[in-house]
């Protein structure tokens, strides 16, 4: 059977997590809530819809949730059936153009910086055939 933690503020509600309290009316009423768990094998995040229910008996089929505050794991676990996955579409990385060190960061290398740019100056006025 999965197992999943979910992060639960107590008092006020604070970034993604939920109150406690609107975790208890959400699960009284079998509502759907949209939950970030951690799936604690993995340590892997899952943005999801879930049914939540206070004891694992209520959801027949469903998983494990453990709620967890800053205190520590909460001694009773819940159960939690996903309804739909979120997955998250991952931005293309691109690479920064390179851009030349200026001085103050070529700190000790560069009299060998200046040396190669000069040697490489020289190679390409030779290969266009006029020399300096």
């Amino acid at each position: 059977m999965a197992e999943y933690e979910l992060f639960v503020d107590a008092e006020a509600s604070k970034g993604r997590s939920l109150r406690l309290d609107e975790l208890e009316a959400k699960a009284a009423r079998k509502e759907e809530a949209q939950v970030e768990l951690r799936d604690p094998a993995t340590l892997e995040t899952i943005r999801a819809r879930a049914i939540l229910a206070m004891t694992p008996e209520e959801l027949p089929g469903g998983a494990t949730l453990w709620l967890v505050q800053t205190s520590g794991r909460f001694p009773k676990p819940w159960g939690i059936e996903i309804v739909e996955r979120f997955e998250e579409e991952d931005d293309e990385v691109k690479a920064l153009p390179r851009r030349k060190l200026s001085l103050a960061e070529r700190k000790g290398k560069i009299l060998s910086d200046l040396l190669k740019e000069r040697d490489e100056k020289m190679g390409e006025g030779k290969k266009d055939g006029s020399e300096k």
